[in-house]
């Protein structure tokens, strides 16, 4: 009875002692430690934590440092003798013990304790079927460095009788803590759950004191991020130094300035005339610029002008500022606004489609932004208006949200970049979107500009994409494209008149005879990523990214435009606004006309193309429960992160799954994957 008091008021000591909840608690036999562990799991969590387990290894299986996604785990051997009466010194590797194996008689005794247990441990030995851990002192380091920084919780190790010890690190390699495991004769076949208690780990470091083993790590769940995929971004990049922005410069948004002013800017005796001008910081002309805003190196903001002079442009300093208004044609949920030089006090106001005010954030400013950016967080959904309401002079640079990518999915359902969907039953090529427009820089030509043009051919008894392919034709001349059908779902690439296989990560790219640079490019990342780039004055820009996903059924296919202000220069099945109309942008050249190969050709014409096959065989209500069920198990994490589009592509599948089988959920799942990543 005594022994169990002073155990209760050790512990109670303990916890009361530690305020920064590095208290160690220990397994006991007759002491549920764990009950005070979790209450401050939910403390410091604020729900269930994400367990890092070794119990998808088998018995004897290596730890690689990449055998598991997102940390990078490496041992070190700190001994400078062998163990104790061994002769040799212990080997390693890092080998994983089930202690359900049946020949669990030659494992060390202490770790038999550990009941249904896969640890891993610094093998002595190097033996995989009877598998030791090295009683060396000092024992081995076990180094778990993260992709991203963790906040970890507690780390489980068993069998620790010899002093050893934890080190935490932050981003730039600061110790955030040295937290200490408990030790000694009664650590003799137990477990120990260390609390670490440790925001922003970047890399956590064990340092045994002899022999032992780590069961698993726990650490909070990161929080679901705002976009479920990198944001996109609204820009002015793309317009030269002087264009007006109008209302509709840009597809999908409406953007209005309304002066407030009632007097003049102190010192000028006429109003500001506006209108909404673009400033290039790169122009030669800068010493005429707002001497602030010069402090932005290589930009293109929007600024309400003082005088209409397109030349000598500056951005007027009435109090209070003017009113930019960004009406969208669809639902935005923004992440942030990048404003420059808000000396006067401004805010930005969010409004949903009823004209609900959903919220109001005051952006920095003072002295201390004078000449400087402010980015205002916004993480706002369902943002049909934004108003920026300037208090006197600045100017935006870009907005950024959660993009919505065009698609081609299934049998096929198109996505267009502004979030609309529509079906489309139609055998044939098409031009899935065509980008031009976009100014070259080029010594002499100054009318050289970027043309890429990416067609699909639809077909089979699904309508599926059959045939892709994108062709370069800069400068008015086929310069180089890339091809892939499902007849062998093989990237092919252009070079002059003859076609070859891309095999691995390459770069096609056109290069000007008479400026001798190389203008744009086609990156081929993976079989599921080409990234479509051409050069600026600054420097090469990613401007498009495909992704696409082939199988014998059909090609899945995403496209997403990191900058929305250039969806000016897109037109084809996914531009913005298509979602309405739902034009087709049929070709009736054939394949090899638009630069396509001839065995591709040859391919597409003889696909078995009979109309309405798959509408003829549709699913019952037992067929559609079967292939929810399927479409769950592939999409259901991408459904999670989807947010809005979730509906559509939920439903989508089903029906896709329905008449073709879960080859269309595996690779509607693998589009989304490659997609985010």
């Amino acid at each position: 009875m005594w022994k169990t008091i002073l155990q209760v008021l050790a512990l109670l000591a303990c916890a009361l002692g530690e305020e920064d909840g590095s208290c160690i608690l220990q397994k006991r036999k007759h002491v549920n430690s764990h009950a005070q562990l979790d209450l401050k799991t939910e403390n410091f969590c604020g729900g269930e934590p994400n367990e890092l387990t070794f119990d998808s290894f088998s018995h004897g299986d290596e730890i690689m440092p990449d055998s598991i996604p997102g940390v990078t785990i490496v041992a070190t051997r700190r001994a400078t003798a062998p163990q104790p009466g061994h002769a040799k010194n212990c080997s390693g590797p890092l080998l994983i013990l089930d202690t359900r194996h049946p020949d669990f008689r030659s494992f060390d005794k202490d770790l038999q304790k550990c009941e249904n247990c896969t640890l891993m441990l610094w093998s002595k030995d190097g033996n995989r079927k009877k598998v030791n851990d090295c009683g060396e002192h000092p024992g081995v380091a076990i180094s778990f460095k993260y992709e991203e920084l963790q906040n970890l919780l507690d780390i489980e190790l068993w069998d620790m009788e010899e002093p050893t010890h934890i080190e935490m690190y932050g981003a730039d390699g600061e110790l955030l803590k040295n937290v200490s495991a408990p030790d000694g004769p009664e650590q003799d076949g137990n477990a120990a759950v260390v609390g670490l208690f440790t925001e922003g780990v970047k890399e956590m470091i064990v340092y045994m004191g002899g022999s032992g083993a780590v069961r698993k790590i726990r650490a909070c769940k990161p929080e679901e991020p705002f976009c479920p995929g990198p944001p996109g971004e609204l820009t002015f990049n793309s317009f030269s130094h002087g264009d007006e922005i109008e209302p509709d410069s840009i597809k999908g948004v409406t953007i209005v300035a309304t002066r407030r002013a009632t007097a003049p800017q102190p010192g000028h005796p006429k109003n500001c005339s506006g209108p909404l001008l673009i400033l290039d910081t790169r122009h030669p002309d800068f010493r005429s610029f707002d001497k602030d805003l010069k402090n932005c190196t290589n930009c293109t903001l929007m600024l309400w002008s003082k005088d209409g002079n397109r030349k000598k442009v500056n951005d007027c300093g009435e109090h209070p500022g003017v009113a930019i208004s960004f009406k969208f044609k669809k639902l935005q949920s923004l992440v942030d606004i990048e404003l420059w030089d808000m000396e006067e006090p401004s805010y930005v106001e969010m409004y949903g489609p009823d004209d609900t005010l959903l919220k109001n954030v005051s952006a920095p400013d003072g002295p201390e932004q004078d000449g400087n950016p402010a980015v205002v967080e916004l993480l706002t959904e369902g943002v049909k208006e934004m108003i920026v309401y300037m208090g006197g002079s600045g100017a935006v640079r870009r907005i950024r949200a959660c993009k919505a990518p065009g698609s081609v999915v299934g049998d096929p359902h198109i996505y267009t970049l502004d979030g609309d969907k529509f079906d489309f039953y139609q055998n044939g090529t098409f031009s899935v979107f065509h980008y031009t427009g976009q100014k070259l820089p080029h010594p002499t030509n100054e009318n050289a500009t970027v043309d890429w043009q990416l067609y699909s051919h639809y077909g089979g008894p699904f309508w599926t994409a059959q045939g892709v392919l994108l062709v370069d034709r800069s400068m008015g001349s086929m310069r180089q494209a890339l091809e892939l059908t499902s007849k062998d779902c093989q990237w092919y690439k252009r070079t002059g008149k003859s076609w070859f296989p891309v095999k691995r990560r390459s770069l096609l790219t056109f290069t000007d005879s008479e400026s001798h640079k190389a203008l744009t490019m086609f990156e081929h990342v993976h079989e599921k990523k080409i990234v479509l780039k051409m050069r600026t004055e600054t420097g090469w820009k990613d401007t498009l990214v495909l992704n696409t996903v082939c199988k014998p059924s059909g090609i899945n296919m995403r496209i997403s435009m990191p900058d929305m202000g250039e969806s000016r220069f897109l037109e084809g099945q996914i531009e913005v606004g298509n979602g309405e109309e739902q034009k087709k942008f049929m070709r009736k050249q054939n394949w090899t006309a638009l630069g396509g190969s001839g065995p591709a050709a040859n391919f597409i014409q003889q696909l078995d193309s009979k109309r309405g096959l798959s509408l003829l065989a549709a699913c019952g209500q037992a067929e559609r429960a079967k292939a929810k069920q399927l479409c769950a198990k592939h999409l259901g994490d991408e459904l999670r992160a989807a947010q809005g589009e979730a509906v559509d592509l939920l439903n989508d599948c089903v029906n896709d799954v329905c008449r073709g089988g879960e080859e269309f959920a595996v690779a509607a799942q693998e589009l989304l994957t490659a997609y985010r990543e």
